[in-house]
């Protein structure tokens, strides 16, 4: 069997879908000895993709032609796959992008994230809105199977996109096995080394709107605690400015620290001193923050919408995101209350266990076998 993998999502810096075709990667190269992977990457990833394996081919690709790439995929849906990277039995659409192809015998199997732009087309710039728009409708068209991180993002494809269930395989994302518990101190080591003194709650994500951070920041200037801090983990996203103001606004410069983004390490050790995980994201089609600050056994607060009641189930406070009065009485109760901490820290570690990328793997060669008739 040989399998091509769309791995252009890992480039320097990545997160999010780039973490899940990393640790599918990861997961490949000891699992399935048997199969052949073609990997699709750019040449950028190089330093990052360090995942060799008898079993594993990269087929780089000059990130300058990116535009091109996207172009002659997206737009123009031309099938070159097999000219530029041979015959596969199956090729794996990882994010919203195609690969097209004229053979009829390869199966498609497309992993669709989530379908956030068609609730809030205001949170995406134009142009990502127009590409994320055609890729998805070529792979609705195109693919064999889907897969779905979430049942959430399940129900929202059968519902807006009126794809049929069978077409739909869900299979969760999982965790980083770096996550592990921190002596205090290299956790001390790891907030000095980002001004980070006393106390403090912390989100992990982009910095774009659909975060919904304005409503942080503002539940957070209502504390009636307000010596403890808020770390906000997160590379820069789009339309960030309005963000960064807000902070400015509530003059709450000294209370808020912006890491930009951090490696897996520092990410765990930023975890483990924390008092608290608050998430109160708009829209999620899982929601990997998340399942790693139950890993790391954090009391968690976040919204009671999308994704987020399938992954907590009781073991987090869930509350309506826009409001800041209910956010910030959940983070002084949790501030306070040594009881509820303990209950929510428990909780947590326990939910956490349903989650792992050797799960996520295990799952996803079992549909590539499937799809081939093995």
């Amino acid at each position: 069997m040989k399998i091509l993998i769309d791995a252009r999502p890992i480039i320097k810096d990545f997160a999010g879908v780039g973490s899940y075709v990393y640790n599918l990667l990861k997961g490949f190269k000891s699992s399935a000895p048997e199969i052949d992977f073609d990997v699709l990457s750019y040449d950028v990833a190089g330093e990052i993709l360090d995942l060799k394996g008898k079993n594993i081919n990269y087929k780089y690709v000059d990130r300058r032609l990116r535009k091109l790439l996207t172009a002659s995929f997206d737009i123009f849906n031309l099938p070159l796959t097999e000219m530029l990277f041979g015959k596969h039995d199956i090729i794996h659409q990882t994010f919203f992008s195609t690969l097209p192809t004229a053979n009829k015998r390869t199966k498609i199997i497309s992993t669709i994230h989530d379908v956030i732009f068609l609730s809030f087309p205001e949170c995406f710039t134009r142009n990502n809105l127009l590409i994320s728009e055609r890729a998805l409708k070529k792979q609705l068209v195109s693919s064999d199977k889907i897969i779905a991180d979430s049942e959430f993002t399940k129900l929202e494809l059968v519902k807006k996109c009126r794809v049929a269930e069978d077409r739909i395989e869900v299979i969760y994302l999982g965790i980083d096995e770096k996550l592990n518990d921190y002596s205090a101190p290299i956790v001390q080591d790891i907030k000095n080394k980002y001004g980070i003194c006393g106390k403090y709650a912390i989100f992990i994500g982009t910095i774009e709107p659909r975060k919904n951070l304005i409503t942080l920041f503002r539940a957070f200037s209502m504390l009636k605690e307000k010596e403890v801090k808020l770390v906000i983990v997160g590379k820069k996203g789009w339309f960030y400015e309005k963000i960064f103001n807000e902070v400015e606004k509530l003059h709450l410069k000294d209370r808020v620290v912006f890491t930009g983004y951090v490696s897996t390490y520092d990410k765990g050790a930023l975890l483990s001193g924390a008092e608290m995980f608050v998430f109160p994201s708009i829209y999620e089609g899982f929601g990997i923050p998340v399942v790693e600050a139950m890993a790391s056994g954090l009391p968690i607060i976040a919204g009671n919408n999308s994704t987020m009641p399938e992954l907590l189930g009781d073991a987090g406070i869930l509350v309506e995101i826009l409001n800041a009065e209910e956010i910030a009485r959940n983070i002084d109760r949790l501030l306070i209350d040594d009881e509820a901490r303990l209950k929510y820290c428990t909780l947590s570690k326990e939910q956490a266990k349903a989650f792992s990328w050797k799960t996520t793997v295990s799952k996803t060669l079992s549909l590539y076998k499937k799809m081939c008739g093995n």
